[in-house]
């Protein structure tokens, strides 16, 4: 899947639901797909073989297995680089580790919104708060991907507040003074294992909040490159609905 694959024209994406896209592991991104089902929400897990952290109870229809191939693509590869830049770490080393955090990509590559559930902890160098583990990954790609979006969402369970990431270092966001939105379009809840009651009542209250009914969400898809029919079709298991905007 190439950067030449990608549709010259941006196509408007006809869909009859939204589609909450996640990682399939126990905690937060099983609550997301719970909660995205009960609104009427298609859910999408990204996973691949050997996948040892996905929840038993996610339903296999909901799986989307990637291939090695798949990650292991350059726009994959140059994302964990610079994700991995920007948190002052080392890219994952040990393979399946590895493969955890390139599946991440495909979490939030075609996402319009990100909603994340973590316990912010402290950084060590700036002072100030950090998500740990898949979750840092989540939004720093996120917002990487997306410099130019405002739709990036953290719940933080330490002190049961919700922030808006501004920038792609996590330390740039904003206190909200309510909850986010309600997800629309293709969104991705992500977020901790360790996942808390607070934070299951910040899931149940997003997902339930009130939010425009979408038969047709537009994307640009010229914005990012990987995203392409290819990818599409592996997606929804059919091939891309387009027309020129």
């Amino acid at each position: 899947m190439s950067q030449s694959q990608i549709p010259e024209t941006n196509p408007t994406l006809e869909r009859s639901k939204p589609i909450c896209l996640s990682g399939g592991a126990k905690g937060a991104d099983s609550a997301w797909g719970t909660a995205a089902t009960a609104i009427g929400h298609d859910v999408k897990h990204w996973s691949f073989p050997s996948h040892d952290k996905l929840c038993p109870s996610i339903p296999e229809s909901q799986v989307v297995p990637l291939t090695d191939s798949e990650l292991t693509l350059p726009e994959v590869t140059s994302t964990i680089l610079l994700a991995a830049i920007a948190q002052n770490l080392q890219p994952p080393s040990e393979p399946h580790h590895r493969r955890l955090i390139q599946r991440i990509y495909y979490q939030v590559a075609l996402a319009e919104s990100c909603y994340a559930i973590t316990t912010l902890g402290v950084d060590s160098v700036t002072g100030a708060g950090r998500a740990g583990g898949g979750t840092m990954w989540a939004v720093t790609m996120f917002r990487l991907l997306h410099a130019e979006s405002r739709r990036c969402f953290v719940f933080d369970q330490s002190n049961g507040r919700w922030l808006r990431i501004l920038g792609p270092r996590e330390e740039a966001w904003e206190v909200m003074d309510a909850d986010p939105p309600g997800p629309e379009g293709i969104w991705a809840g992500v977020g901790s294992r360790d996942l808390r009651q607070n934070g299951k009542e910040a899931i149940w209250r997003v997902s339930r909040a009130e939010f425009q009914g979408i038969e047709k969400y537009k994307y640009s898809w010229s914005s990012l490159a990987g995203q392409n029919t290819q990818l599409w079709s592996k997606l929804h298991g059919g091939p891309l609905a387009s027309r020129q905007m």
